[in-house]
């Protein structure tokens, strides 16, 4: 019995697809990125708001994040602890247009995000236009999957709220 849930969780480990290597940060992405780059052309990143949500005892340091669609933003994810973080927020991250992902201030290949890995000591930035009204969830968890993270790894959620 107890093999079987050891395999059980190591087959859904693996089919998350979410484990840290070696490297920092794993970020996810997905290969069907919209074109929104009409939406930034005219975008002033001077005037970008810097929304920053931090670790602290394993949960975020905000529960609520509010935005306004069509307004620039520098999201700041910090991982000031000695023990690995998640930010997945698929949704959310499809309906917005990312110029920028930065992690430790080294820009990422892609900006089609799913969610991304924060190592122990880590910081990333996202600098990003929401362009669809919605409520999106984002979690800490390392499953692709939201009901694993809450029930295998006591993940952390949050909402964003984009008007």
């Amino acid at each position: 019995m107890i093999h079987r849930n050891i395999f059980a969780v190591a087959a859904v480990a693996m089919l998350s697809g979410c484990g840290l290597s070696d490297k920092p940060v794993q970020t996810k992405f997905y290969a069907d990125c919209e074109d929104h780059s009409k939406t930034t052309e005219q975008v002033d990143w001077s005037k970008a708001e810097t929304i920053t949500v931090f670790y602290k005892d394993r949960s975020f340091s905000s529960a609520l994040i509010e935005m306004v669609h069509g307004k620039p933003y520098v999201l700041r994810i910090e991982n000031n602890e000695d023990f690995p973080h998640w930010f997945r927020a698929v949704d959310f991250f499809r309906g917005s247009v990312i110029t920028k992902a930065l992690y430790n201030n080294k820009e990422a290949p892609s900006t089609c995000l799913e969610g991304l890995a924060l190592g122990p000591s880590s910081h990333a930035e996202i600098h990003m236009v929401p362009v669809t009204v919605d409520n999106y969830e984002f979690e800490d968890s390392p499953f692709v999957i939201p009901a694993l993270g809450e029930i295998l790894w006591n993940s952390d959620t949050g909402y964003i709220v984009v008007r």
